[in-house]
């Protein structure tokens, strides 16, 4: 298999039915991450990577005060720092607000050429691939997000099977210097081995820490109901609306003639 087949196997297992998440964030991204560079998607794919559009004068000194800002001020976040950066952007000498927009606009120049001659090379099925693997990744983000939000608004935790709750029992006893995989292997024979009405104890507890789990599942999702996160919800869970035919009064009955 391919390394960019793998990479689509990859992301399209995280595939789900999409959820509109507001992000809410103090200051842009990219503002954050200035002079962050990563992989891009297309080289990330084996594909020859489309040409980076240039930094704006405006994001060019905040990189270039960024870490100075930082050097200077210990413990202030980035939001903070950005801050700071953005005033400074205020008073900038004209020579050098003219120097960077200088460079930029030459730089941008470059960067139109490349484009270019990226488009007329880029293949429909390489824009198809591209497609395809950024859309997973907005999938993922947003799967990250719901998950971020349920912990912070104290979703109930789901738990533990009754073989995951025998093995954290018994680490302690039984597993001395061993791997996990190799922990999880000899739990699995302890279990399989362990007598009837001691895995009858497991078995009752998971199930009775399943009822109390449904319970506040349920008052929790009300909750969220009520509170108007309706993305967080079970679709099962929802309260159904009345439709048109029973919302509605019935109609008149009709007038004898």
């Amino acid at each position: 298999m391919s390394k960019k087949s793998m990479m689509l196997q990859f992301c399209s297992l995280f595939n789900a039915q999409r959820v509109s998440l507001p992000r809410k964030i103090a200051f842009p991204v990219f503002l954050q991450n200035v002079g962050y560079s990563k992989q891009t998607i297309e080289e990330k794919l084996g594909y020859v990577p489309r040409p980076k559009r240039p930094l704006t004068p405006y994001l060019r000194y905040i990189a270039q005060v960024r870490e100075q800002l930082k050097q200077e001020n210990p413990g202030f976040r980035s939001a903070e720092i950005i801050k700071m950066a953005a005033k400074k952007w205020e008073l900038i000498e004209p020579n050098l607000k003219i120097k960077l927009e200088d460079e930029y606009k030459k730089e941008h120049q470059v960067y139109m050429r490349q484009k270019i001659e990226y488009n007329k090379n880029v293949t429909p099925h390489q824009k198809e691939d591209i497609k395809l693997y950024r859309a997973n990744l907005e999938e993922m983000r947003v799967k990250r997000d719901l998950k971020k939000q349920m912990r912070e608004l104290g979703k109930p935790k789901r738990p533990s099977s009754s073989f995951i709750t025998f093995m954290m029992e018994k680490e302690a006893e039984h597993r001395g210097n061993m791997t996990f995989k190799e922990w999880q292997y000899a739990a699995s024979r302890l279990w399989s081995n362990l007598d009837q009405s001691e895995k009858d104890k497991f078995l009752q507890r998971v199930k009775d820490e399943n009822v109390a789990y449904s319970k506040e599942l349920s008052a929790w999702e009300e909750k969220m109901i009520r509170l108007g996160h309706l993305n967080l919800v079970r679709s099962k869970s929802l309260i159904q609306q009345p439709n048109e035919k029973t919302y509605f009064a019935k109609s008149r009955p009709r007038k004898s003639t």
